[in-house]
């Protein structure tokens, strides 16, 4: 760390320095920038058998999902169903599974068919409904990865880690149709369509006006999304005090950056954009204002806040508790960039909206 103990603001704000802060990040702070392809938008397939570790953080994700569907009296059995950017397939065809779908669709640029072909799916749902009776380190592996993406996620903070993971999985896992194209260009008409942790690579802009384009009348839009206010969110960008993507202007993020990540900014710059391609870095209340400027009515959210995250070691939680951390001071910064961030945005890791079109 420089010997500069403070980073000054074009608003004139100092914000200190904390010794330790960034290593207590771990490597996800030091490495990611070198670890990570800086096109978020793709993953490449090599054709390498993909192992139950992608497919068990969807499981996750679709398990809270049916989760907050069914606080809100939204869970019904759907004639025809997307999901948008939905990689390998594994959302729609647990949805489908779980008999909670007639005809099931997902749609992503890639085409991951080499990697997950025969009776992948088939033998995966046979792991996850008896993941604890399996040995060896690459099933603890898994398993580990599950439970920290559940600490993410998870509508059961205070239970066992196995709470709340959806099991009845009575049908096939099978698809009816898998597209290899952007989400931008689906046609069709379907009574049911999710997002799982992409749409922050698309303009909101474009990307709402399609989902309301292809949403049958009384159907229904479910979004699982990271979100921007987190302490470490998909960007990775860090600092040397809490909250530096989220407090700091982009012309003040590149100027610490130079002072104090040089070697890291040409990535900054691009993770800092790759986010709904610039353009927005929405609250719960901006993603109610968004869907409906674009033809959307939000009827219930959720909020996850995390107990513990596996890029960092300490959590927002952990902060409050911290000597040299005021959340008032978090806000005043960020409320020169949106005043209507509070203190329940910097503790939300993830959200769940459901909307249905006006």
């Amino acid at each position: 760390m420089s010997k500069i103990d403070k980073f000054v603001t074009e608003f004139g704000h100092e914000i200190p320095l904390v010794q330790g802060y960034l290593e207590s990040c771990g490597d996800f702070a030091l490495n990611y920038y070198k670890q990570q392809d800086y096109d978020h938008g793709l993953i490449q397939a090599d054709n390498q058998p993909m192992d139950f570790s992608l497919p068990a953080k969807d499981w996750v994700n679709v398990s809270t999902m049916i989760h907050f569907m069914g606080r809100f009296g939204l869970l019904k059995k759907r004639k025809n169903a997307i999901d948008l950017g939905g990689a390998e397939g594994t959302a729609m065809r647990l949805f489908k599974a779980a008999g909670m779908v007639e005809e099931a669709t997902s749609v992503d640029i890639e085409d991951f068919s080499a990697q997950t072909g025969g009776n992948f799916f088939e033998d995966f749902i046979a792991f996850i409904t008896n993941m604890n009776v399996y040995p060896g380190a690459n099933a603890d592996r898994i398993r580990d990865s599950v439970f920290r993406c559940k600490n993410v996620f998870d509508h059961f903070p205070n239970q066992s880690l196995e709470t709340g993971l959806y099991l009845d999985f009575p049908n096939p896992p099978k698809l009816d149709h898998d597209l290899h194209m952007s989400a931008l260009d689906v046609t069709g008409k379907y009574d049911f369509v999710t997002v799982f942790s992409c749409f922050e690579y698309f303009d909101l802009d474009v990307a709402l006006p399609k989902v309301r384009e292809i949403l049958n009348p009384g159907g229904l839009f479910v979004l699982q999304g990271e979100y921007w206010w987190w302490a470490v969110n998909s960007t990775g960008i860090l600092g040397h005090f809490p909250y530096a993507g989220q407090r700091l202007s982009f012309s003040d993020l590149e100027r610490y950056a130079s002072e104090h990540q040089p070697d890291l900014l040409d990535a900054i710059q691009t993770k800092y954009h790759f986010y709904h391609q610039g353009k927005h870095r929405p609250t719960i209340t901006d993603w109610f204002s968004l869907a409906r400027k674009h033809g959307l009515r939000p009827i219930a959210v959720h909020r996850a806040q995390a107990k513990r995250h596996h890029r960092l070691d300490l959590c927002p939680p952990a902060f409050f508790k911290m000597p040299w951390f005021d959340h008032r001071e978090v806000l005043r910064d960020i409320h020169y960039l949106n005043p209507s961030v509070t203190v329940d945005d910097l503790l939300t890791s993830a959200f769940y909206i459901a909307m249905e079109p006006i």
